[in-house]
């Protein structure tokens, strides 16, 4: 049972250093793009403040999680809504189904590599 535990704790803590991963990628990309965005700024500033609280503690409360929730749907409406890839397949132009938001913002070395530089 103990074991089973573990590694629900593990599960969660990976989950929430992809959220962290994604929305940080995303709003240092769309801050740069979007350079007058507040919004985008301010929240990766949160994004930061989180993972930083995250590293330190290696868990955060259900606010500050929640906060990440709702950043990272957000930046998949905003991607959604704004992909070039996206809008030309929608368009029927282009005949490749472009890359989803799980697709497009991943480590370079993958997630198993990502997650065990945090040892998990």
């Amino acid at each position: 049972m103990l074991i089973m535990f573990s590694w629900l704790h593990k599960k969660k803590k990976r989950e929430i250093l992809k959220l962290i991963y994604q929305n940080s990628v995303f709003l240092e990309i769309h801050t740069q793009v979007y350079d007058q965005d507040q919004e985008a700024k301010e929240n990766f500033l949160v994004v930061k403040k989180i993972n930083d609280t995250f590293l330190e503690s290696e868990d955060i409360d259900s606010d500050l999680l929640n906060t990440l929730f709702s950043i990272n749907k957000a930046a998949r409406v905003f991607y959604n809504k704004h992909d070039p890839e996206i809008k030309l397949f929608r368009a029927k132009l282009a005949t490749t189904k472009p890359k989803t938001f799980d697709q497009r913002f991943v480590p370079i070395l993958g997630w198993k590599s990502y997650y065990e530089s945090f040892g998990y």
